[in-house]
């Protein structure tokens, strides 16, 4: 009948007991870093123009691309210190191949181009490793045999 207070300390079971150190077991994943957005291609097939005025924009270079094939796609100006380099995407290789013949050794605001043809990456590849496929040049790395 009388209310008795519980003033007596549970003792936990030795499984349950905590340590003085707080450690978090290390199954959690750590937070995933975002994901850089896919790079757009300009074109199936890429001239890339070395040699590029200062000043050139990649407006400018995408009209001095029109007239050499109907099938261009995209421009784009990257420039590095003094250099300035360009690249102007077609769909159609003959017309890539046809913008390179025109475009290299062309003397422009006083500048000589240096045009060559790439292949831009295909899409299907551009989330995959930086790997090559070709062999390695090194050396390999043979384990020994077990001897049974």
């Amino acid at each position: 009948m009388g209310n008795k207070s519980r003033s007596k300390s549970r003792k936990r079971s030795p499984s349950r007991s905590r340590s003085k150190s707080k450690k978090r077991s290390r199954s959690r994943s750590k937070p995933k870093k975002p994901k850089a957005p896919p790079k757009r291609s300009i074109g199936k097939f890429i001239v890339v123009i070395k040699n590029l005025p200062k000043d050139m924009t990649a407006k400018e270079l995408k009209e001095l691309g029109k007239p050499l094939g109907d099938s261009l796609s995209g421009a784009k100006t990257t420039k590095k210190g003094k250099k300035n380099t360009g690249r102007l995407g077609y769909n159609e290789e003959n017309d890539a191949k046809h913008a390179v013949k025109i475009l290299d050794g062309e003397d422009f605001d006083g500048n000589t181009l240096k045009a060559s043809l790439e292949l831009a990456q295909s899409p299907s590849r551009s989330g995959s490793s930086s790997r090559s496929s070709s062999p390695s040049r090194s050396p390999s790395r043979k384990r020994p045999r077990r001897r049974r």
